[in-house]
């Protein structure tokens, strides 16, 4: 039963148009934001914890933008806790970096990304993975420019985990999370006909004005239940671990390790690639020393060959 006994629900409507106005949606018209209260009263949800977002979305048969109201990432994970049945979901797996190159523009990003949410089922734990890929889900900075938006410029990587992890909470608890979440439909058309399930691109390796983009918004990454381990506010941005070496020779570990003989060369993480590397050590309660134990190398010389095997070792999946 819908529970509507949040304090913000007892005051004078328009002082909570207000208070919201002035807090969680700055800027956003009153109108819009008594939809965010009717979505809310509509679902039992208090608006301060932000359960949706007010999203513009272009109208091809007004030839306009109008504000739509849809759940975000952060709603679907409050759903699945609420079942008693979410007990975590996996550290996240990235495809190789590509480039997105539009006239003076570059930026790197990965190719994809993969996250697995586990469900307690009928005593078992099942696994939902979800794979999405960059060039079907990136924002654009307009309808006619394939340029991303100033959010996915900023955190390539991160928009793309928080898309792959809606999906993963999508498939793995359906009945509690259905539709799109504003992280993934911010920048589409209203009229579009979209499958955020179908996401799959067998595009080229290198984006050009040719390219086709797509989606999303922003919103906080918090660790929804007390098994899953507790995650970086920002693991993209966050400052790797230093790499400054003081005059003399390098210490073991700060260059790439040979390739094994007749193999190519060992490629060298991303600056980006660099900073969750050192994010899910951080989580994990290891250090440098322990990855240049088990790798024999440092953050700064780590090979990308070896990045998904060492998130599933920091993750706990390879003892």
């Amino acid at each position: 039963m819908n529970d509507h006994n949040f304090p913000i629900f007892k005051m004078d409507r328009t002082k909570a148009l207000l208070v919201l106005q002035s807090s969680l949606y700055p800027g956003a018209a009153l109108e819009s934001i008594e939809m965010v209260l009717g979505w809310c009263e509509a679902r039992g949800v208090d608006p301060l914890d932000k359960p949706c977002h007010i999203v513009p979305m272009f109208d091809k048969k007004s030839n306009g933008y109008r504000d739509v109201i849809m759940p975000s990432v952060d709603y679907y994970r409050q759903k699945a806790e609420s079942t008693g049945e979410y007990i975590g979901l996996s550290d996240t797996e990235y495809g190789t970096m590509q480039t997105l190159t539009v006239a003076d523009f570059t930026i790197d990003y990965p190719e994809w990304a993969r996250i697995v949410v586990k469900r307690l089922v009928q005593g078992q734990v099942a696994e939902f993975p979800a794979k999405v890929f960059w060039t079907e889900t990136y924002a654009t900075k307009g309808r006619d420019t394939k340029v991303p938006n100033a959010m996915w410029t900023k955190r390539p990587i991160g928009q793309l985990e928080k898309c792959a992890e809606a999906q993963a909470l999508r498939r793995a608890f359906p009945k509690l999370c259905g539709g799109p979440t504003a992280e993934e439909m911010h920048g589409k058309a209203l009229n579009d006909a979209i499958d955020v399930e179908s996401v799959r691109v067998e595009g080229p390796k290198s984006l050009t004005e040719s390219a086709t983009p797509a989606t999303v918004v922003d919103a906080p990454r918090v660790a929804p239940v007390a098994t899953q381990q507790p995650a970086v506010a920002d693991p993209v941005n966050a400052a790797p671990v230093s790499q400054s070496v003081a005059d003399g020779p390098p210490p073991v570990g700060a260059e790439l390790p040979p390739a094994a003989p007749g193999a190519a060369p060992h490629t060298p993480l991303k600056p980006a690639q660099q900073r969750i590397l050192t994010a899910s050590l951080a989580r994990a309660g290891k250090t440098e020393e322990d990855l240049r134990a088990k790798y024999g190398v440092l953050v700064a010389a780590f090979p990308f060959e070896k990045f998904n095997e060492a998130q599933k070792w920091l993750s706990g999946g390879d003892k």
